[in-house]
């Protein structure tokens, strides 16, 4: 078997690429799925689905302050729009 140490781990085969991140992974996704549980009830985030923004995503807080003259709002239409 060749050394690969030396390469950069995208260079490397996907065999070694898997055995190097999987001690990585599992830990990672659980930190990413806790705090997303502990943030989604501070914060929610979304794409824009208008198309003056294409390819963005808004994070937006959920603190209940009045906004600002001239700051950003987000809502959610009603079921009668």
């Amino acid at each position: 078997m060749k050394d690969t140490s030396h390469l950069p781990l995208s260079k490397r085969p996907l065999r070694e690429q898997l055995r190097l991140s999987l001690p990585w992974l599992i830990p990672s996704t659980a930190g990413m799925a806790l705090a997303f549980g502990v943030l989604s009830h501070h914060v929610a985030f979304g794409p824009n689905l208008t198309g003056s923004l294409e390819h963005a995503f808004f994070l937006v807080q959920k603190d209940g302050r009045v906004p600002e003259r001239g700051g950003f709002i987000a809502f959610r239409p009603g079921p009668n729009r």
